[in-house]
């Protein structure tokens, strides 16, 4: 039964960039480079069948290439840090694939996470971590931003029943 996920592949040199800050909180669990992503909608754990409903109505989905950027840094969970993050600017053109993506898988029966969606990429996994170290991290790195890059695909991704943070597979890619 795979876990899927739909996201965006980011540059290999973004990747390569944001690993280089990696490191200074004790108990991190940081993610490799290749793992890096922007989620747009978390499926869950299907069956085969199912799976193939996903694939059928993502093929569906028509987007126009668009670019991001990233805009800083941040964490989830405000007394208990679960996850560090690299913040994505704000831009439309992402929102409306996110939502046109919830809109189908829900139409097929998917449950959607209810939570309000929050582009990001993941860099690390800090439930272990010290606040402190995290916070030293964040207003270390104020400033942050990478060079747009743009984005022309979305992925399907697979994800093997863990505690989070990979090993990822793409399963099916969809061109704009």
């Amino acid at each position: 039964m795979p876990r899927l996920f739909t996201g965006l592949k980011i540059p290999g040199d973004l990747a390569t960039s944001l690993s280089f800050l990696r490191g200074g909180i004790a108990g991190a669990r940081w993610i490799e480079p290749e793992d890096y992503h922007v989620t747009l909608s978390f499926i869950g754990d299907v069956d085969e069948g199912a799976a193939q409903k996903v694939v059928t109505a993502l093929e569906t989905v028509r987007c126009s290439e668009f670019t991001l950027k990233i805009t800083g840094f941040d964490s989830f969970g405000s007394k208990k840090p679960r996850a560090l993050f690299a913040k994505i600017e704000a831009n439309e053109a992402l929102s409306q694939l996110q939502r046109s993506q919830d809109t189908l898988l829900r139409q097929i029966g998917i449950s959607i996470d209810a939570r309000k969606y929050v582009p990001h990429i993941t860099v690390a996994r800090t439930s272990q971590a010290r606040r402190g170290d995290i916070a030293g991290f964040l207003s270390s790195h104020v400033g942050y931003s990478s060079p747009p890059f743009k984005i022309n695909e979305f992925v399907l991704f697979s994800a093997k029943s863990s505690i989070g943070g990979g090993p990822y597979v793409a399963e099916e890619t969809f061109k704009f």
